[in-house]
């Protein structure tokens, strides 16, 4: 499938509100802090982020729904690699991820990855992300970056930006997908 908007989350904030949503009153604020990966049937649900390099890859944060599903926030694959045979040869880094009402450190399995790539996985299920960190040595590799996902889930309520991967790397940990 052809990969969607993404950019959300890693675009910086750090808080809900104007800040993240274009200049909107907070009120109207909905989806806009986390992205939403759509549940295709028998296919394997994916975000990822563009380091723009090849990196290193030593440990990273995830922050999942604080106010959702649980589901959708665990049970997480993160792989990092070169998005060979589109990332399904990438090296796991950390398998049964959750990041269920918080912020959770993962250290990668078995030493540092390499890749220009860093991307979280579930199959059959759909993903909430709020918020991605990786790091190197010290430094977020995520921050800002481009991001994409497997495919784009619109809420009920018709939040037309319930979807955008880069929320997933924009520094807003909160959580709160439905923050008003």
């Amino acid at each position: 499938p052809k990969p969607e908007e993404a950019w959300r989350a890693v675009d910086g904030f750090t808080n809900h509100g104007a800040f993240i949503n274009e200049g909107n009153a907070p009120a109207n604020s909905r989806s806009m802090a986390c992205t939403a990966v759509r549940q295709i049937a028998g296919q394997d649900s994916w975000w990822r982020v563009d380091m723009g390099s090849n990196q290193r890859v030593e440990s990273f944060a995830v922050t999942g729904i604080s106010d959702g599903v649980e589901e959708s926030s665990k049970g997480w694959e993160a792989r990092v690699g070169d998005w060979k045979d589109d990332g399904k040869a990438d090296a796991v880094c950390k398998s049964d991820v959750n990041a269920y009402r918080g912020t959770y450190w993962y250290a990668c399995d078995k030493g540092s990855k390499q890749g220009r790539y860093f991307s979280l996985w579930k199959y059959n299920a759909n993903m909430v992300i709020c918020e991605v960190q990786v790091y190197g040595d010290t430094q977020d590799l995520a921050f800002g970056k481009p991001a994409e996902q497997s495919s784009i889930k619109k809420l009920a309520s018709g939040a037309a930006a319930s979807g955008k991967a880069t929320r997933a790397v924009d520094g807003n940990t909160d959580g709160n997908y439905a923050h008003s």
